[in-house]
């Protein structure tokens, strides 16, 4: 007996999401298709070892552009905290009013922790194709350069999810870039209004969700 899955995620998990696709597809489950948002193929992370004083200083630019803080991103691009502490960053940021006084300190930490332990497990991700189609939404600006550079990453396309698939890549252009199609309220609801035509089609088929 076959059972049929649907995965969807977002970024990192979108990553996850083509794993566990990987296994289930090894113990002969059939995976018809997965929903990537703006995930990025392996080889867009690096397998080195990055400082965590380049996380820190990266850490203000990712937090204000998740927070759809667009004009503090562009100010905070400027900037270099590669001198300063964990803990001067958050109250820099607290003190700016780009974060909330009601944040505590040590759960900012764990949160920090978590994206680069993620960062990490990305940089050693398997690169073995699945069978399961894709369906990348995709961002249509790329991320700003300070990005790339402190975490060593190389700038990928989408159609590079081909690779990765022995069956078929459908990518749909998203607005905004792999922040702000999530955090800018128009772009959020222009990937909505892609993300609910492909459950339309999806429901059309005959699969389990």
């Amino acid at each position: 007996m076959h059972l049929h899955k649907i995965f969807y995620a977002l970024s990192f998990g979108g990553n996850v999401a083509v794993e566990i696709a990987r296994q289930l597809e090894k113990e002969k489950q059939k995976v018809p298709k997965v929903y990537l948002i703006d995930s990025l193929v392996p080889e867009a992370y690096s397998s080195k070892t990055i400082s965590i004083k380049n996380y820190q200083s990266l850490f203000p630019l990712a937090w204000t552009l998740m927070s759809g803080n667009n004009e503090a991103a562009k100010r905070l691009l400027k900037m270099n905290f590669s001198n300063h502490s964990f803990n001067e960053i958050i109250s820099l940021l607290k003190r700016k009013n780009l974060m909330s006084d009601s944040l505590e300190d040590n759960k900012i930490r764990k949160l920090f922790d978590i994206w680069v332990d993620n960062h990490s497990a990305l940089g050693q991700q398997p690169t073995s194709a699945i069978k399961a189609d894709i369906i990348l939404f995709s961002s249509t600006i790329g991320m700003p350069i300070k990005i790339y550079k402190l975490t060593k990453m190389s700038r990928t396309k989408g159609d590079a999810w081909q690779r990765y698939t022995q069956g078929n890549l459908k990518i749909l252009p998203c607005p905004g870039n792999h922040f702000t199609m999530m955090s800018d309220g128009k772009n959020l609801k222009a990937l909505a209004n892609q993300f609910q035509q492909e459950m339309n089609v999806l429901a059309g088929n005959s699969y389990d969700l």
